[in-house]
């Protein structure tokens, strides 16, 4: 078996996308939501796929429609079809450790800004024991980042839950499994008008310091104008 080591995986359904266009439904229409979410989801990727020695898989109900642009990103990503089966995440984490990757980190799409520095944290977190978890919340009390090493069922499972208060579910998953966990700091997802502020700031910051940025989801802000305006 070919040891792969390195994968990241990005979940893009149906229901995720759903649920994040209604917290902006009183401002944009659900294409113009379908719209800026797929820049959110080419900004993420292509800033992925620089990252050296790691495996980019996202995987969605969308074949088709990211099939149109997902080939420009280059053979360092790969589109897949989202598992037909109700425990998602553990489906895609069996294939893949099965393929011969070793160290599998979970990554939602609701920022177009990649966290570079904690993805570089969780891989190196998990190569520091046999069976490591690694787990990062957002500030509304969700999770963006999990790094798993070892097939753990009840974590993978809540994952794929969409309900309030998801990460401390996720906790009190991984507080029955008794493996060394790492949690990282929290970061923001954008879900809301408010949200929608606070990324354009922070993406006019970056542009001001000469830091990469979100090129895609900034055009999109152009595009829909004062309908995001707070």
């Amino acid at each position: 078996m070919i040891q792969r080591d390195k994968a990241i995986v990005l979940l893009d359904d149906a229901t995720e996308v759903e649920s994040l266009a209604e917290g902006l439904s009183a401002r944009i229409s659900l294409d113009e939501f379908q719209a800026l979410y797929t820049s959110f989801l080419i900004d993420l990727l292509s800033q992925l796929v620089n990252l050296s020695s790691t495996s980019i898989f996202l995987f969605t109900e969308y074949y088709l429609e990211r099939n149109r642009w997902f080939k420009s990103l280059g053979s360092r990503a790969e589109l897949r079809l989202l598992p037909t089966e109700e425990e998602v995440s553990l489906h895609i984490a069996e294939s893949l450790f099965a393929e011969g990757y070793r160290r599998l980190l979970f990554l939602t799409c609701r920022n177009p800004i990649a966290p570079m520095q904690e993805i570089q944290t969780t891989f190196h977190l998990l190569q520091l024991e046999d069976d490591v978890i690694v787990v990062g919340p957002t500030e509304d009390r969700d999770w963006y980042i999990a790094g798993i090493k070892s097939l753990h069922i009840p974590l993978l499972k809540e994952l794929d839950l969409h309900s309030r208060d998801r990460y401390d579910q996720v906790l009190k998953a991984i507080c029955n499994l008794d493996v060394l966990t790492f949690a990282l700091q929290p970061r923001y997802d954008v879900v809301s008008a408010p949200d929608i502020e606070r990324l354009r700031r922070e993406i006019e910051t970056r542009i001001i310091e000469s830091q990469p940025y979100p090129q895609k989801t900034r055009d999109q802000f152009f595009q829909l104008g004062k309908k995001l305006s707070p």
